[in-house]
């Protein structure tokens, strides 16, 4: 699985410039950021189902380096072909998951708060739910320190949840309202 994901990122790239090649860039631009939500998609469900086949994922040292390993890739292609503009929240996505992985404990709450700052609180129950999916890949923490640090995520949810009662304007993220203002036309 070494270089897969590079080959068909790189393959799908070739395949989309080869088809737009003649039309004007913009629809390069749209096929390039449709592409890399696929790629993404594609990625995330495959390792959800993964996981659901086998419920106690044993990871090797060389799995988690070879996730690492795509998540980066992944990142590097979007941000080295497509305009940034159009792929921030994708960009910032990948960055969220590989935080994920390689926060420490301590950090993986400050990481979780931070994301659904960024992303909006209408994105925070998946945002836990990506954090969830990669805490099964974190070999080096034990169970209690996964429940732990899910529920004090799952407390600040709570309290968050309260404070956007008093300011519905938290309910947005950074991200979100930068991504609405760049939507590709």
């Amino acid at each position: 699985a070494g270089g897969f994901c590079t080959v068909l990122i790189d393959r799908l790239y070739n395949w989309v410039v080869g088809f737009t090649g003649n039309l004007h860039p913009k629809y390069t631009d749209i096929l390039l950021v449709e592409t890399c939500r696929l790629v993404i998609t594609v990625y995330v469900n495959n390792m959800i189902v993964c996981y659901k086949g086998n419920k106690s994922i044993k990871v090797s040292k060389e799995g988690i380096h070879q996730l690492i390993l795509d998540l980066q890739t992944i990142h590097s292609w979007t941000i080295e072909h497509i305009n940034p503009q159009l792929v921030q929240f994708e960009v910032s996505f990948l960055l969220m998951l590989i935080q994920f992985l390689f926060s420490t404990h301590e950090n993986l709450i400050t990481c979780f708060s931070d994301s659904v700052q960024l992303f909006g609180l209408q994105h925070a129950l998946h945002i836990y739910d990506m954090l969830r999916l990669m805490l099964k890949y974190r070999m080096d923490l034990t169970a209690n320190v996964r429940h732990s640090v899910l529920g004090l995520c799952g407390e600040f949810l709570l309290q968050l949840q309260g404070a956007v009662l008093a300011d519905p304007s938290l309910i947005c993220g950074e991200v979100a309202e930068s991504a609405a203002r760049t939507e590709v036309t």
